[in-house]
């Protein structure tokens, strides 16, 4: 007979946090009733900096290419990534993307984004302990993009799987479409993704099929002539116009006569919960200073009396000789941030002659 696994109270904060940290992009489904959320999370500190979603910034940059794959350029070949995100109760999140060129096929970006949720203890009904575990999810990628004219369009194929415990485990193949349009005279830039179209190769339990954390984002990002500044503003969820969490228990309003009754967002509210606004000061080549908010983490993840610095992030990067240095802090909730620290490299300078 199989047993429900209970956690004690050593790990009661970690499963806080677990579930806060699967359900932070996935509000727009009420809830976060899609699996596999964590692929929605930013796999760069210089996207987490500017908002946690961007699917229009043109840089070299390989972590872009999560975003959108249309983003894949000719220079980022040989580029590194790595980004370690250490979040609360012992939750780690990492990501490694590369690009390189592959003969007869061209230019390929591949990653790996891991998360570990720390180590849980493991107990019966009845308080009995029978070992520990440690709850991870991980996704690999393969992406591909090609450009005609001021067009560039993009695929990536992704594999993703889950053990939230022991027996709990799921499996999924899934894919993002994307594209680029830059303009020929202009620093501006347009891009449109669909993200996370797939199926499930395993469910966690067999008689209840999961779904897919579907998105659809646009976005534009426009430099300015003469001005050491970027700016990016990007819709994101547009599949779906309210995504609005909706809790009858807080969203209610007393009226003149002393009844209550449900209180209703208006359209412009609804609507401003789909923006994301990055900005980025170029102060020079080697130094940039960042700063996002997201409309959707400030009004879901508030507070009910108070939101602080919630959707908040702010971040920089410098650059010191053949190496990228990048720090982000990022805010989810009133009680605090977690930080992004992230590394971009050209292998082809740290091993001349081996990469060409």
């Amino acid at each position: 007979m199989k047993h429900f696994s209970h956690f004690s109270a050593s790990s009661l904060s970690k499963s806080i946090f677990l579930f806060l940290f699967c359900a932070l992009p996935g509000f727009a489904q009420i809830g976060g009733k899609d699996a596999f959320q964590f692929l929605q999370l930013p796999a760069s500190s210089q996207v987490a900096g500017i908002g946690s979603e961007n699917v229009s910034l043109v840089d070299r940059n390989v972590g872009l290419v999560w975003q959108n794959p249309a983003l894949l350029s000719d220079t980022m070949n040989h580029d590194l990534m790595m980004t370690v995100h250490p979040y609360y109760a012992g939750i780690f999140h990492s990501h490694l993307q590369y690009a390189t060129r592959i003969k007869d096929s061209g230019l390929w970006s591949f990653g790996m984004s891991y998360f570990n949720y720390g180590k849980m203890d493991q107990t019966l009904a009845n308080g009995t302990s029978v070992g520990s575990f440690n709850p991870n999810e991980f996704a690999v990628s393969a992406s591909k993009s090609h450009t005609i004219g001021l067009f560039t369009l993009g695929g990536t194929l992704k594999f993703a799987a889950s053990q939230l415990s022991p027996g709990y485990n799921a499996a999924a193949v899934l894919a993002d479409f994307g594209g680029v349009f830059k303009h020929p005279k202009q620093q501006l830039s347009v891009g449109l993704v669909v993200k996370n179209i797939g199926f499930p190769i395993k469910n966690y339990n067999q008689d209840e099929d999961i779904t897919m954390p579907l998105d659809v984002q646009l976005g534009t990002t426009f430099k300015p002539a003469h001005l050491p500044v970027r700016i990016s503003v990007t819709a994101q969820k547009l599949y779906q116009f309210d995504i609005s969490y909706n809790d009858p228990s807080l969203n209610k309003q007393v009226t003149f006569d002393g009844t209550s009754e449900q209180k209703e967002e208006s359209v412009l509210s609804k609507g401003f919960r789909h923006i994301v606004i990055g900005t980025e000061v170029l102060l020079s080549k080697n130094f940039h200073f960042r700063a996002g908010y997201n409309a959707l983490i400030r009004r879901d993840l508030r507070m009910q009396t108070k939101a602080g610095v919630a959707g908040i992030s702010w971040g920089f990067m410098i650059r010191i000789k053949r190496f990228e240095f990048s720090f982000t802090r990022a805010y989810y909730h009133v009680v605090g941030g977690t930080n992004y620290i992230g590394l971009v490299v050209n292998t082809r300078d740290l091993f001349p002659g081996k990469n060409r």
